[in-house]
């Protein structure tokens, strides 16, 4: 699938936190994201000039989040800066978890997989049972 992704044509592509330097490191960054994402349903689009945003539905595992993809686009047509909004924590912590260490170990880091993984692994259980067991605690509607 992300071979397909023409707009992958320019060279570097920005994010909040890095910067993917062409095509082979934005390529390799979106098939581990399809690795760990399924069910994708895209659901709105919204462009103004240079800048288009996305919306889509998905899933990590059993985790379903929603995200939104603010693109910034050069004078082809070409991403030259991404940034990614999600929501719930629970589904975001989960792709993060899935996600991080697949990208690592595929820079041959095995040892910095390792850590990210164990890094973040507690953190998805803790949002995911905060979210089945102390959110609903606090709705408005329950008395006990």
């Amino acid at each position: 699938m992300a071979d397909s992704n023409r707009p992958l044509d320019a060279g570097d592509v920005t994010t909040g936190q890095f910067r993917f330097h062409g095509r082979d490191q934005v390529r390799e960054l979106l098939e581990v994201a399809f690795e760990v994402v399924s069910d994708i349903r895209f659901h709105a689009d919204v462009s103004d000039g240079d800048t288009r945003v996305l919306f889509c539905r998905a899933h990590v595992g059993r985790h379903e989040f929603e995200e939104a993809q603010l693109l910034r686009l050069d004078a082809e047509g070409h991403i030259r800066e991404l940034t990614l909004f999600g929501r719930p924590l629970p589904g975001l912590t989960a792709l993060m978890a899935e996600l991080g260490p697949r990208l690592v170990h595929r820079q041959q880091r095995p040892w910095l997989a390792r850590l990210v993984g164990v890094a973040t692994a507690p953190l998805a259980v803790m949002t995911r049972l905060g979210e089945q067991r102390i959110v609903p605690l606090v709705d408005p509607n329950r008395r006990n």
